[in-house]
């Protein structure tokens, strides 16, 4: 689970965070999931969960934490307002295509994507003056102010990549250095190094989220 593998390696011991904070101390301990997972899907805390999964390229850890995530939010449901729900929705679809990309598996990704723009139809408004190409694809509907996204529009560009990868892995043309590189590449010194840079992070997450 993110909570213990980033805490526990920090100091070998839970993190002391103030009541407004639960987070990792409510998942460890199990006292108030719904609090504990709104807290780390709100910024800037969801900035560190992005930074951890890149720097430690940990893609099955990310997909283990949206699944942990979801089930507490859909086991919750009834206390979520219909937007709060959709923008956590939006968090996991956002990460879920993202571990699939770090690791490589760029079947799951189109797959994902091409399943999620069909059958959700999550917004996001733009200005009614934007009317370029890629754009247009997108758009849902409009009204005499702006104009209504599929929120996947901000990953298309990333989704085309990701098309001709899959393209050239499926007729062996592929070569190694477009692969994102995995964690086990990582020499153990690197990788400690990164857990330390994220440590920093994170109290530098936890300080904003207290002052503000």
């Amino acid at each position: 689970m993110l909570s213990k593998a980033v805490v526990q390696h920090m100091n070998n011991e839970l993190i002391p965070l103030d009541d407004s904070l639960k987070l990792f101390t409510d998942l460890s301990v199990g006292k108030d999931y719904l609090g504990a997972v709104r807290a780390i899907l709100s910024y800037p805390l969801i900035n560190f969960v992005g930074q951890y999964f890149g720097r430690t390229r940990d893609g099955e850890a990310q997909l283990h934490f949206v699944s942990l995530c979801r089930d507490v939010i859909n086991s919750n449901i009834e206390k979520l307002t219909a937007s709060e729900a959709e923008e956590y929705q939006k968090i996991f679809l956002y990460n879920e295509l993202a571990a699939y990309d770090r690791l490589n598996e760029f079947h799951n990704y189109i797959a994902l994507f091409d399943y999620v723009r069909v059958n959700l139809s999550y917004t996001q408004c733009y200005a009614k003056s934007r009317n370029d190409e890629a754009f247009n694809k997108y758009v849902l509907y409009e009204d005499e102010r702006y104009k209504y996204v599929h929120f996947l529009y901000t990953c298309d560009s990333r989704y085309q990549v990701i098309k001709r990868k899959h393209k050239k892995q499926m007729d062996g043309s592929l070569p190694r250095t477009m692969l994102r590189h995995q964690q086990e590449e990582l020499e153990p010194s690197e990788l400690e190094c990164r857990f330390e840079e994220l440590r920093n992070l994170f109290f530098e997450m936890v300080n904003l989220q207290n002052r503000g």
